[in-house]
């Protein structure tokens, strides 16, 4: 691994976006890459840690861009808040399952513990400093999780044989592991489990790590502290993903066509705006305001399985709802690369600022600006 102190600022490029609403030349391009832009972690609304395949980019406005660069036998894992990173090292490569060593690390690059000769090829950094590790074998469905305290002391194991997904609460105290039809695992970070909950292939947490949503076939469940209290769907489509609001109030929710608010716990549905199919647009992605007055939206077009490559998914937009489901802001983006996780919007902490993540670039702009509402926090 090599720390390069700073990038030229030649290599962020700041350009103003046209708005076809009253928020006109409110967006600003904060970081564009040179490859694939794999994830991004928000440690201030002013600072923002990049995940790129071979590097970790940290960038601030108005400030040279540090990165750091891997190894081809490195991985790197970033902390969904961004407090910390760990990185695998592998002595056969990284597709090869061997001996390993992993390095946890600060934000601000400065190493906290380090495990060697170990295996493991996936690791999930908690914001306590701590860490949940696995060895996943597909060969012979044997794998096991490690969950790892802030001093990189392993203070449990578990085998679990179908290991799924691996996620963490913004607080990092709470941890969901699917398990294929064994359903999903909620543990604390000391590897004690809460519950055991139903099936999920996409999960997600509030902010406060109380709450869960799990999403299975048509199906969107939601649990408290590892307690079911809802269960229903969103009209015949798969959901693709949900966010809780501050106060876990609110649910916001998406499907291929459908943008969706649910009152939490009843699961009442609130508000349901629907996508023209003829356009060909789906929703690619979805963010609520901490205090539910503001719904972000993703939204990406695909032309079909019958094109191939780049010109699937051509082009974009970005789109701003109040709670009642009105669109306050319609931002179109493009891009060159297929991704249909793209774009990926985000609020900020303070919710003062949108976040937009596409395939090889990070978008920034002021709430209010595109809103067209002044005092929106």
């Amino acid at each position: 691994m090599k720390i390069v102190k700073s990038i030229p600022l030649f290599m962020v490029v700041i350009v103003l976006l046209t708005s076809i609403c009253s928020a006109a030349d409110s967006w600003t391009v904060l970081y564009r890459s040179p490859g694939q832009i794999q994830a991004m972690s928000l440690l201030t609304d002013q600072r923002v840690m990049i995940a790129e395949e071979m590097r970790l980019i940290t960038v601030q406005k108005d400030s040279n861009p540090q990165a750091v660069n891997f190894a081809a036998n490195e991985r790197c894992f970033v902390a969904s808040d961004g407090s910390c990173y760990a990185v695998i090292r592998y002595e056969g490569g990284a597709e090869v399952v061997s001996a390993a060593m992993v390095t946890l690390f600060r934000s601000d690059g400065q190493p906290q513990w380090t495990i060697g000769k170990h295996l493991m090829n996936d690791i999930v950094p908690l914001r306590n400093g701590g860490a949940v590790a696995a060895h996943r074998n597909i060969s012979i469905k044997q794998n096991f999780v490690y969950f790892i305290d802030s001093s990189g002391r392993i203070v449990k194991q578990i085998e679990i044989a179908a290991l799924g997904q691996i996620m963490a609460s913004p607080t990092g105290d709470r941890i969901l592991i699917s398990s294929g039809v064994e359903g999903a695992l909620l543990f604390d970070h000391q590897g004690v489990m809460i519950s055991k909950l139903d099936e999920a292939y996409r999960m997600a947490f509030s902010d406060d790590g109380r709450w869960c949503a799990l999403l299975y076939g048509p199906n969107v469940k939601i649990y408290n502290e590892g307690t079911p209290v809802y269960a229903g769907n969103l009209g015949g489509e798969l959901p693709r993903g949900v966010s809780f609001n501050g106060d876990n109030s609110r649910l916001a929710a998406f499907t291929d066509h459908g943008l969706f608010i649910l009152s939490i716990p009843s699961g009442k549905i609130l508000m349901q705006r629907q996508l023209d199919t003829n356009e060909q647009l789906s929703f690619s992605s979805i963010d609520i305001m901490a205090d539910g007055s503001l719904i972000a939206a993703g939204v990406e077009r695909d032309l079909g399985s019958s094109v191939k490559g780049p010109e699937r998914h051509p082009d974009g937009e970005i789109r701003l709802y109040d709670p009642k489901g009105t669109m306050l802001h319609q931002q179109p983006i493009s891009y060159t690369a297929w991704n249909t996780t793209t774009p990926r919007v985000r609020f900020g902490n303070d919710d003062e600022n949108l976040f937009v993540l596409t395939r090889d670039e990070v978008l920034q702009a002021a709430v209010t600006d595109l809103s067209g509402k002044g005092g929106v926090r």
